[in-house]
């Protein structure tokens, strides 16, 4: 009885973890939402409901033969915030394919 008590403790705080929700950055200020991305180098911010968006800090934190892309967007005190950077192919580099 109570090897199931301490499986069904250890299965419910695993979820409860996972269930967290990301950071918004509709909730931060611009500069939280940026150091956010610095402290981090790579974290997947909610942008809005529903949506979400990867920022690296840098290079470093993308795939082989991906390029940086400087990534705009709305904070609680900026409409237009230069939150960090987003991993892009070479080929969508200064598009707006694929952009929301």
């Amino acid at each position: 009885m109570w090897k199931w008590f301490t499986a069904l403790a250890a299965v419910g705080l695993a979820t409860g973890a996972a269930a967290q929700p990301r950071p918004n950055t509709l909730q931060m200020s611009c500069r939280d939402a940026q150091a956010l991305v610095v402290s981090h180098g790579a974290i997947v911010l909610g942008t809005g409901p529903n949506r979400y968006e990867r920022y690296v800090r840098d290079q470093s934190f993308c795939p082989i033969g991906m390029r940086t892309q400087s990534i705009w967007d709305q904070t609680a005190d900026a409409a237009a915030c230069p939150v960090g950077y987003r991993c892009r192919d070479p080929s969508e580099v200064g598009t707006r394919s694929g952009d929301r």
